[in-house]
């Protein structure tokens, strides 16, 4: 039980799809059976075994997860862990729009033998979308 502690007061308790949730695996490491967690509670041991279910299947309430962790001793904290840095995210949307919306006007161009040289085009993608995020602009996150 000492080497589950240590993982859980130093934030390496990983989820995985056998862990059973947060609430079952923070419940077993520091000792606390379904019994014991569901008079801390002030339910049944049942109501804490389909919280347990609640949770693996993404239906749990963010209040009822917190009433939880708070009888183990632990805090809730509910947040969004960014994929990839999001100036990154932000600027391919952009870029994506400026780059979509420039192909069909050098499509037109091409018609009439005036198309972009490669490097001119990547560098007018470029300035676009900065323009766009430089102007905050919504429309990056339409689909184009």
């Amino acid at each position: 039980m000492r080497a589950e502690l240590s993982k859980v007061t130093s934030h390496e308790l990983e989820m995985n799809s056998t862990s059973g949730g947060w609430i079952a695996r923070v419940r077993m490491a520091v000792g606390i059976t379904q019994t014991t967690l569901a008079r801390r509670l002030g339910v049944s041991k049942q109501a804490v075994s389909a919280m347990e279910d609640r949770e693996k299947r993404g239906s749990i309430t963010i209040s009822h997860l917190r009433q939880v962790a708070e009888a183990m001793g632990c805090q809730l904290e509910y947040r969004f862990v960014p994929m990839q840095n999001l100036n990154d995210y932000v600027y391919q949307h952009a870029e994506s729009k400026a780059r979509k919306q420039l192909s069909r006007l050098n499509r037109s161009f091409e018609l009439e033998d005036q198309a972009f040289e490669h490097g001119d085009f990547e560098s007018l993608v470029r300035d676009r979308a900065t323009e766009y995020i430089d102007k905050n602009d919504q429309s990056i996150w339409d689909e184009v």
